[in-house]
């Protein structure tokens, strides 16, 4: 991995039976998601702010 470079591996378990529309859909949601939860926390320069209380509230 090179320096200056964040690599992470999202992953999202569904049960055998669910139907794939489901499953790709989610996926494609969540990873919306986490793209603009980082959009956010590079527009306010820190990840201890606005990234952290939005991961919060949806605890």
């Amino acid at each position: 991995m090179k320096k200056g470079r964040l690599r992470i591996k999202l992953g999202v378990f569904f049960p055998g039976a669910a139907p794939s529309e489901m499953v790709l859909g989610h996926h494609e949601h969540l990873a919306v998601e986490f793209f603009n939860s980082l959009t956010i926390a590079y527009q306010n320069k820190t990840f201890k702010g606005k990234l952290l209380n939005t991961l919060l509230k949806f605890k």
